[in-house]
């Protein structure tokens, strides 16, 4: 890395750090030109990707692993919202009423709600089985 791309990293970081209260990683590159120990750590604490922190691209936080428990609450939602759609739904005396809208809103929430579970659970899966 030339000198204006470690500059460049060191402004982010230091933004970053400056913006939580924190001081940022003391050194950057490692002896052998790997990500430091200081930045590695200092993405650990703050969920920083290493992608962000070097090059500003991808995403600027990891996304949290969903454990059993998250699924179990995303789980508990959807039966929530199931019981509000078919209530609404009983509620329906026609095509196209604010009621009848309202149960086809509610019915995309569980499409999209049970996308994400069944994700999840494949994920929660694969995990397991390594």
């Amino acid at each position: 890395m030339n000198t204006h791309e470690l500059n460049t990293i060191n402004t982010r970081l230091g933004v970053f750090a400056h913006s939580v209260g924190d001081t940022p990683p003391a050194t950057l590159i490692g002896p052998q030109g790997e990500p430091s120990q200081d930045v590695l750590a200092f993405c650990k604490t703050h969920k920083l990707t290493l992608d962000w922190a070097y090059l500003g691209d991808g995403p600027q936080f990891r996304t949290p692993q969903k454990t059993l428990r998250d699924v179990e609450e995303d789980l508990t939602f959807l039966h929530a919202l199931l019981q509000g759609l078919d209530a609404l739904i009983d509620d329906c005396t026609s095509g196209s009423s604010p009621t009848s809208n309202a149960a086809y809103a509610l019915s995309q929430e569980v499409v999209a709600k049970c996308d994400g579970i069944l994700s999840d659970v494949g994920n929660l899966q694969r995990r397991a089985q390594q």
